[in-house]
């Protein structure tokens, strides 16, 4: 636990640090994911600043719906056989409006998968405990070579939950399940997206410069019973940092469970399997 809220803390300053000089794509996804049946689907709207050339790519695993710029549909790349759909965009002297709308299967978790594995893999994956959608798999479009800012809401059928980095605007249930807002301000290249049947535990942190840190633990519920010694520890361990580097650049941060042995840190969170979580040394 030390070292990932460490590393997701130090990360989380980097993040936060001086803004570019270059101004970032905003973006507004809304996403929903069935882990079971490992179906997702997603649209969204991307704002690319004017000036520059830009190329999109996606996953060509996915199926493209709709893919518009400024209001006019554009083709569609069929599958290349190398992995990525690519779109290319001339520079403009205004800003330009993309929309598009995908949907695709995730792979299956393999139960046989180690710890190295699931670092050198780059593949979203989903089962029945849950789903990871790294960034680095370009599970969403992204805008390469650019910051970007988002907000994205995603919706999973009870009890899952999902998790991106960010701060978390709403939740809300509907017949379709429970929708969770996240917004992230400080550019990043791309989305991390987790959702699990999430037990939820939460806890106010007074930070050193007295802000309140909103501090949740997500976790599978054969190991929900730990949330208040985890809280604890990320407690203690956030007044440590502070004072060793500053005051934490956000206003949450969170312990999310994994369905399979991994450990990352990533800006206002960590994520960390079951099976991690329970070795003695964690916290």
């Amino acid at each position: 636990m030390k070292r990932l809220v460490a590393l997701a803390l130090l990360i989380s300053t980097a993040v936060a640090g001086p803004a570019t000089a270059a101004p970032a794509v905003q973006a507004r996804l809304d996403v929903r994911l069935d882990p079971t049946t490992r179906e997702l689907a997603g649209q969204g709207t991307w704002l690319l600043p004017p000036g520059r050339a830009w190329q999109i790519v996606l996953d060509e695993r996915h199926g493209v719906q709709r893919f518009t710029i400024d209001g006019r549909t554009a083709e569609v790349p069929a599958r290349s056989g190398h992995g990525l759909r690519n779109w290319s965009l001339d520079a403009a002297p205004r800003e330009r409006r993309i929309e598009v709308h995908w949907r695709g299967r995730l792979e299956p978790i393999d139960g046989r998968i180690d710890h190295r594995s699931v670092l050198t893999s780059v593949a979203p994956i989903a089962g029945p405990n849950g789903a990871f959608l790294p960034a680095a798999s370009y599970w969403h479009p992204v805008v390469r070579d650019a910051a970007l800012s988002y907000r994205i809401a995603v919706t999973a059928p009870s009890p899952h939950l999902g998790v991106a980095p960010g701060a978390l605007l709403s939740e809300r249930a509907g017949a379709g399940g429970r929708t969770r807002t996240y917004a992230f301000e400080q550019p990043d290249a791309a989305i991390d997206l987790m959702v699990g049947p999430y037990v939820v535990g939460e806890r106010e942190h007074r930070s050193v410069d007295g802000r309140r840190i909103a501090l949740r633990t997500l976790l599978h519920p054969e190991i929900a019973e730990r949330s208040a010694g985890d809280l604890d520890a990320i407690e203690r361990y956030l007044r440590l940092y502070e004072r060793w580097i500053g005051p934490y650049p956000f206003d949450t941060f969170s312990l999310v469970s994994s369905p399979v042995p991994t450990g990352f840190g990533m800006p206002t969170l960590a994520y960390l399997g079951v099976d991690v979580l329970r070795l003695l040394f964690i916290r």
